[in-house]
């Protein structure tokens, strides 16, 4: 057989497989996919589905949703997710700086990836996160997408996600939905 693709060359390698080790390895992916299923059409809450760890969480887009993930959330992960993520009260009304440019904010963090101190977060530009015009002292608020830098200070990006919990969503899980006729 010959390569047609510019960039492989040389010789094929053959890979020896056992018929009755794929056989396993295929009845041990249906059992997961029926248990999956089968877990799923039950319509359990999301928290019964929900596995948090860093590996499994580490790119979730529902991180800031997700009440599982919060409740397993700890220091201990902290450098394993795609940012930092804190959970806390807002303890002063976020203050301009950068003659109006930007917003700080002191939090009081009380949950996440981090250690439970008080955290001054900043620049947090209001075009890019929005939420924080309506923020005020004393809210409870989430963050998801921090930087950690080096001396452990937590600086928000363009990625940085901030929400007030209260303005949060609650995430349930639908019943199947009926068919339409035709």
């Amino acid at each position: 057989m010959t390569c047609c693709h510019p960039g492989i060359a040389g010789a094929g390698v053959e890979v020896p497989l056992d018929p009755s080790d794929c056989t396993r390895e295929a009845a041990e992916a249906v059992a997961v996919l029926d248990d999956y299923n089968a877990k799923v059409t039950t319509c359990p809450t999301p928290e019964q589905l929900a596995a948090p760890s860093p590996s499994t969480c580490k790119w979730c887009s529902f991180k800031l949703l997700c009440a599982p993930f919060w409740s397993a959330v700890g220091p201990d992960w902290s450098g394993q997710l795609d940012g930092a993520v804190v959970e806390g009260v807002v303890r002063e009304s976020p203050r301009a700086i950068h003659g109006g440019a930007a917003v700080s904010l002191a939090i009081d963090v009380q949950n996440g990836s981090e250690e439970v101190r008080q955290v001054q977060l900043a620049p947090l530009n209001p075009k890019v996160h929005s939420a924080i015009g309506a923020i005020t002292a004393g809210d409870r608020v989430r963050l998801v997408g921090l930087r950690a830098r080096p001396d452990g200070s937590l600086v928000p990006t363009p990625r940085t996600v901030l929400a007030r919990i209260e303005d949060l969503p609650a995430v349930t899980l639908a019943a199947s939905m009926p068919t339409q006729s035709k």
